[in-house]
């Protein structure tokens, strides 16, 4: 158990740095912006894909580190309810129909970000399990074990759900977006 707990300390500090990074790097998106740049610069469909499914993916090698992908992941939904917010009241429009076209794609895109948060909670359960419980005799085994079993069906299903969402995004709530919002 000592041996183990002599590495948690710098393990910590690192998260916090790396925490303390990504909430700086989420704070600078903003929501309308990405909206308003589909529309102008008429961003193609794939791209948006690949936007919002390379976040995840970050999202998700975050919480293969444990309590880095929960904290990033619950300050990703924090900022996104705050943006859309802070949109409302600079665009002068009503929260409830920036909400209502943002719905349309933002439900897959916010299941597919608790399905990240669960990634988390499962590996924040792996940590727990060795280093208080030892309940497992490796931890790099379970790492193998999990990612073997559980994580591809999860990565599926993120990349359903993504995609998905994106193709909500660029066909549905963009135009209404360009025509009724802005």
């Amino acid at each position: 158990m000592r041996k183990n707990i002599k590495y948690l300390g710098l393990f910590t500090y690192t998260i916090l740095l790396i925490i303390f990074g990504y909430s700086l790097v989420t704070q600078n998106n903003n929501i309308s912006g990405s909206i308003t740049k589909v529309i102008r610069e008429n961003i193609e469909f794939l791209n948006i894909f690949i936007i919002n499914y390379s976040s995840d993916m970050f999202l998700i090698l975050l919480c293969l580190f444990g309590i880095i992908g929960f904290l990033a992941t619950s300050n990703t939904l924090i900022t996104l309810g705050t943006q859309i917010h802070i949109v409302s009241i600079k665009l002068n429009i009503p929260i409830y129909k920036l909400v209502a076209v943002l719905c349309i794609h933002g439900i897959e895109e916010v299941v597919a970000l608790i399905i990240v948060l669960s990634i988390s909670v499962d590996i924040i359960t792996l940590w727990y399990k060795y280093l208080i419980t030892n309940e497992v005799g490796s931890l790099f085994c379970e790492y193998k074990k999990y990612i073997k079993n559980k994580l591809p069906f999860k990565l599926f299903i993120i990349f359903i759900l993504l995609f998905i969402g994106s193709i909500l995004e660029y066909f549905v709530s963009v135009p209404i977006f360009d025509k009724y919002i802005l």
